[in-house]
């Protein structure tokens, strides 16, 4: 795969079997910016090429700092809402 064939997909191109395997290499490879910086450039991304980089981003984004961020905002809604 080429870097013209990723920007393609990035694009909107339909990606084929070899683009989808390729892709997953290129996302574990690389780092949380670059997988977030690439799903707020290109929100014209085919679905599949988008569901690769988040789930790339989802197992990179250090868990301690995504349950932190998450009871937070839990504690917040029940403080919040409680009276509902």
């Amino acid at each position: 795969m080429s870097l013209e064939r990723i920007e393609l997909l990035l694009k909107g191109e339909s990606p084929s079997l070899e683009d989808y395997t390729l892709l997953i290499q290129v996302t574990e490879q690389a780092s949380t910016d670059l997988l977030w910086n690439l799903l707020i450039t290109f929100p014209e991304s085919h679905w599949l090429v988008k569901s690769v980089i988040s789930k790339a981003l989802q197992e990179k984004l250090p868990k301690e700092k995504t349950d932190q961020a998450t009871n937070s905002i839990i504690r917040r809604l029940q403080e919040k809402y409680k009276n509902l």
